[in-house]
């Protein structure tokens, strides 16, 4: 989390917003779920397990969704052979490419 959602305050790491007092717990759990889920996901690719880990990768997608957690969806269906899946998450601009070349996936 970079600002708070209800006032955009600069997240400054406490619990609760310096400037508007918003309680930000339930989305710091909410963090570390996703975040433990791509842990964990990370880990089953290195053994090959690509069906566990995009059930790990899925999950943490549907809590935050991040650049990391469609990066790592499209290398896993890359590897099962779902290209169709990998086109479509390209093209639905779930992941950007090379943004700090700022080029746009959709171009031919």
């Amino acid at each position: 989390m970079k600002q708070c959602p209800t006032c955009k305050a600069t997240y400054k790491g406490q619990n609760i917003c310096h400037r508007c007092k918003s309680d930000f717990t339930p989305l710091l759990v909410i963090e570390k779920e996703a975040s433990y889920c791509l842990e964990k996901a990370k880990s089953l690719i290195k053994e090959c397990k690509y069906d566990k880990a995009l059930d790990e990768i899925n999950k943490s997608f549907f809590l935050l969704k991040t650049q990391e957690a469609a990066a790592l969806k499209t290398y896993v269906l890359a590897q099962q052979g779902e290209f169709e899946k990998v086109f479509s998450i390209l093209e639905t601009n779930q992941i950007q490419v090379a943004p700090h070349l700022n080029v746009d996936a959709n171009k031919n």
